[in-house]
């Protein structure tokens, strides 16, 4: 998980100097990147209660381990604002995500980078169930998701620093 958080984080940290968004919040979003599955660590496998299935485990783990991260986060009060950018990480432009259903720019904007960094890096990293996917599929995939699941005008920032990211 260490090496995914942290090139998610790298990613996301690019697109932003890419966005010329402010210093301190470039270094808010590379925190809130590096702790945005934070919550996962919450269900261990001997921590989890059995699932009829993987896919149910998944689900579960997918929707709950950013309420885990939100609460974990907000009790340390310097990291108040990585859990308020944590807890949206898996909500999309078109308001069908979870866990409140925001949509636009309700959502933060570093939550709106870690979201298509984190696809990214899930989509070009290789998995039991499928292999990875090369950059230019992989942006392809994330371009298909613009204004439905990511910002467009992030997606478009992306597609500028993506030549500069070290996880292609």
């Amino acid at each position: 998980m260490y090496a995914h958080v942290r090139r998610v984080a790298q990613a996301a940290a690019v697109t932003a100097r890419t966005m010329s968004l402010p210093p301190p919040l470039i270094e808010q979003i590379e925190q809130a990147a590096l702790l945005h599955d934070i919550g996962k660590l919450a269900f261990s496998e001997q921590g989890t209660p059995s699932f009829r299935s993987d896919d149910e485990l998944q689900s579960v783990l997918v929707r709950q381990h950013v309420h885990v991260g939100f609460n974990v986060l907000s009790a340390v009060p310097p990291l108040r604002t990585a859990a308020s950018i944590v807890i949206a990480v898996h909500e999309r432009w078109d308001g069908f995500g979870y866990p409140a259903g925001l949509r636009g720019t309700e959502i933060p904007v570093g939550a709106r980078l870690i979201a298509i960094a984190d696809a990214y890096d899930v989509l070009t990293s290789a998995h039991a169930y499928r292999g990875r996917m090369l950059r230019d599929e992989a942006n392809a995939e994330i371009v298909r998701g613009a204004g439905t699941y990511f910002d467009p005008d992030i997606v478009h920032a992306w597609l500028r620093a993506s030549d500069r990211l070290e996880c292609s």
